[in-house]
């Protein structure tokens, strides 16, 4: 068994319309394995667990982040997700 451990950052982006975060001024990302910030428009919108060097992540919660409506720009919104992870590989 060879042990691999991985950490780094990883960062997803989208564009949104603005029709699409006016329906329910939430941002439902699911469960995601590490630490995460999410912002919309340059502004940041949520966190769940620590970035280095305090790493902390919150592996079993569900991420739900409140939009406020003055961050929704009137047409194209940019998302922006930053993951930061550290796990161990086993082969």
């Amino acid at each position: 068994v060879v042990a691999r451990e991985f950490e780094g950052y990883i960062e997803y982006r989208a564009v949104l319309e603005s029709s699409e975060l006016h329906t329910s001024n939430q941002l439902y990302l699911g469960r995601i394995g590490d630490a995460d910030k999410a912002f919309l428009n340059g502004s940041q919108i949520g966190q769940t667990g620590s970035f280095p060097p305090a790493f902390s992540y919150n592996m079993d919660s569900e991420r739900t982040y409140f939009i406020p409506e003055t961050f929704i720009k009137s047409a194209h919104n940019e998302l922006r997700i930053l993951v930061y992870t550290k796990f161990l590989v086993n082969k």
